[in-house]
Order: structure tokens, then C-alpha cells, then sequence
């Protein structure tokens, strides 16, 4: 999840389990991947730029979000 606080991307690794179609959950570990201010101000610069630009940032974002 990456929020406006633009702190960083916080990741969690959760368990859900369905039992008589009661649904639960734990959240067994979480973290914070820290931005650093070049892609905070990447981030900030999609307020305004192009749909052209923010397709690519898309996909720029994308892959670092999966490395």
C-alpha cells in the first residue's frame, strides 16, 4: 500500500481463514520500504504532469513496487 504520507510503501504479510463462513485474520509481519527523495518528488510531480507521463510513471512505479 503507498499512501499520501508518502512515508514509504508498507508491505504486510497476512493469514485469512474461513471457518462456518466466519472470515478472520492475522497480520503476521509488516514493514515500511522508506522513499527517498528522488521518487517523493517523482511522486509529487503526477499531481501535474501529463496522462502520457503518468502511464509511464505507472509503470515505472510498478516495477519497483514488485522488486
Amino acid at each position: 500500500m503507498s499512501g499520501t504520507s508518502l512515508d514509504g510503501l508498507d508491505i504486510a504479510y497476512c493469514e485469512f481463514a474461513v471457518d462456518e463462513g466466519k472470515i478472520s485474520y492475522s497480520i503476521e509481519n509488516a514493514a515500511t520500504v522508506q522513499y527517498d527523495e528522488e521518487l517523493k518528488k517523482r511522486i509529487i510531480e503526477c499531481e501535474t504532469c501529463s496522462g502520457e507521463k503518468l502511464a509511464e510513471f505507472s509503470v515505472f512505479l510498478g516495477h519497483y513496487f514488485g522488486k
